[in-house]
């Protein structure tokens, strides 16, 4: 009987206390007021906008901001941590104070209508999440420090200059918008290989107009190829040319051959090949026809892809292509035959898929090994030696072409002019010069 005493005091007691720690939460949730700091913010934010915002109340002394519209406040400190006012038709000015809430975690000022520039100066620390359109200028430099910034979204805005480097150097940075701005980069290089990046790949990309080197290789990023690849201006027509001068230091290039890693030097950035490496990560869709209009492009790497669909022949339009790799996908149907007129196509695989068909011979497809066409049961060819069924099936030397039998029929009749000339001509000079010399020796 005493024990069951003691433990029905010592439940109520631990009641007791769990009702007065809710009860002192909810007293200081009551009791939230503005730290001087947040107000400043916000009332500089309401003097720069060319109209109120629903629901803030400045006019009430009593009023508290931490209730107001939008505004998130932490509940042990009463810091402002979230600032929520997406398409609230808000146009004007953003003034510094607001860049300066030291605990501000999320901001979302997305679907308003500021025209102005952002803010140069920025403290935002804590800062995980930001959105915003409508701005002009360019980006600060200030966002490098928000080590914590997991989401931002500048889309949707009139932002030009350079893309800072180091929007790709944030720690904690999973989600990046910068599409449909007036950026003018200069970027010409991007390796973010062999790093543990996810989700798709960025459509603005392709906006970027000297991008000629692009390594995303070995990641795990999902989705189809973004189309606007195919548009890269300085993989299509554009002379691979450095406008401002090149860097004084030398780059560093990181190659994986047979388990080994060797370590190229490039003196200059224009000497690195014109490459796309999208190998070794989880993307899926089929392969753009509009690949084909990279006529500046040396390599296309897209092993190890989940890509289907068929080979399209327009990829003969690569015509500076060295190294072409699609193995280890799911391509069906057959080698384009058009692929023969890629003379500079050194390194070539199609591997591992479910092509059908005759390998194509000529060109550079002779010195290609066996191993470029392993793992495609339904491939055969004249040099292709696991396929000795469908050897009937080959078809027969292509005959030449009317270029080519004219060549030749003109070679015959310059050989026949040659001969008949000289056999008409060396009886007319040396047999009168024979005789003359038998005549005079007869009567000597």
């Amino acid at each position: 009987m005493p024990r069951f005493v003691c433990r029905s005091s010592l439940t109520l007691v631990m009641s007791l206390n769990y009702v007065w720690i809710l009860c002192r939460v909810l007293v200081i949730a009551q009791n939230l007021t503005c730290n001087p700091y947040d107000l400043r913010g916000l009332t500089g934010l309401v003097n720069g906008l060319d109209s109120l915002v629903d629901g803030w109340w400045f006019t009430n002394a009593s009023s508290n901001c931490c209730d107001w519209v939008g505004i998130t406040c932490d509940a042990s400190s009463g810091r402002i941590v979230r600032l929520d006012l997406p398409n609230k038709r808000l146009s004007g000015l953003l003034p510094v104070s607001l860049f300066n809430l030291a605990l501000l975690e999320e901001v979302d000022l997305s679907g308003n209508f500021f025209d102005e520039v952002l803010p140069v100066s920025v403290n935002l620390p804590a800062l995980q999440v930001f959105g915003f359109n409508y701005f002009t200028g360019v980006m600060p430099l200030q966002y490098k420090d928000c080590y914590f910034l997991e989401h931002l979204s500048v889309a949707s805005n009139y932002i030009s200059g350079v893309i800072p480097d180091f929007l790709f150097t944030l720690p904690r940075l999973r989600e990046l918008a910068l599409e449909d701005n007036e950026f003018t980069n200069i970027t010409k290089l991007l390796d973010l290989s062999y790093n543990q990046l996810t989700g798709s790949i960025p459509s603005y990309f392709g906006d970027f107009k000297f991008l000629f080197y692009l390594d995303l290789s070995n990641n795990s990023l999902s989705g189809e190829i973004p189309k606007s690849l195919t548009r890269l201006q300085s993989l299509i027509s554009r002379d691979i040319a450095l406008e401002d001068p090149s860097p004084d230091f030398p780059f560093f290039k990181n190659k994986n051959i047979s388990s080994s890693r060797l370590t190229l030097q490039y003196n200059q950035i224009m000497r690195f090949p014109p490459q796309l490496d999208l190998s070794r990560n989880y993307l899926t869709g089929r392969i753009w026809p509009e690949f084909g209009n990279l006529k500046k492009l040396h390599a296309l790497d897209l092993r190890n892809y989940i890509l289907s669909g068929t080979i399209p022949c327009s990829l003969s339009g690569m015509t500076s292509i060295e190294a072409l790799d699609m193995s280890y996908n799911s391509l069906t149907g057959i080698i384009p035959s058009s692929f023969v007129r890629l003379s500079f196509l050194s390194k070539f695989s199609v591997a591992y898929n479910n092509l059908t068909g005759i390998i194509t011979s000529g060109g550079q497809f002779w010195t290609f090994p066996n191993s470029s066409f392993e793992g495609n049961r339904g491939l055969c060819g004249n040099f292709f030696v696991n396929c000795p069924k469908n050897q009937g099936l080959l078809p027969p030397p292509a005959a030449p072409d009317k270029d080519e039998d004219f060549s030749i029929l003109r070679m015959i009749v310059i050989i026949g002019f040659g001969t008949g000339f000289l056999l008409t001509v060396i009886p007319l000079l040396v047999v009168p010069g024979i005789k003359g010399a038998y005549k005079k020796d007869k009567f000597e």
